[in-house]
């Protein structure tokens, strides 16, 4: 399989850069941001992602699923309602100790 398009969860502090990288060597790069800051707004438009409508759009149009984000978020993440057929995707988490 190849991944063509590449979500990430948390375009904030690694995110972003892990995206720019990406987009730099040819991915469309994907993210959702309700509920982020300007600030992670800001830095994923910089960046080069591709805003999706919502999470579920984001997880079924993604050919790569990445999650960085820090420990306590991935909480916050996986207690959201997330009612998508995974079969397809792969997802990848990192999840950085605070």
């Amino acid at each position: 399989m190849v991944a063509n398009k590449i979500a990430i969860l948390s375009p904030g502090d690694m995110g972003h850069a892990v995206g720019r990288v990406l987009s730099e060597h040819g991915f469309d790069i994907l993210t959702h941001l309700e509920g982020r800051s300007e600030r992670t707004r800001a830095l994923a438009q910089d960046a080069g992602f591709r805003i999706s409508t919502s999470l579920n759009e984001l997880i079924i149009e993604a050919d790569l699923v990445l999650s960085i984000l820090q420990t306590v978020m991935l909480f916050h993440l996986c207690a959201r309602n997330i009612s998508v057929e995974l079969s397809n995707q792969q997802v990848v988490g990192t999840s950085m100790p605070r």
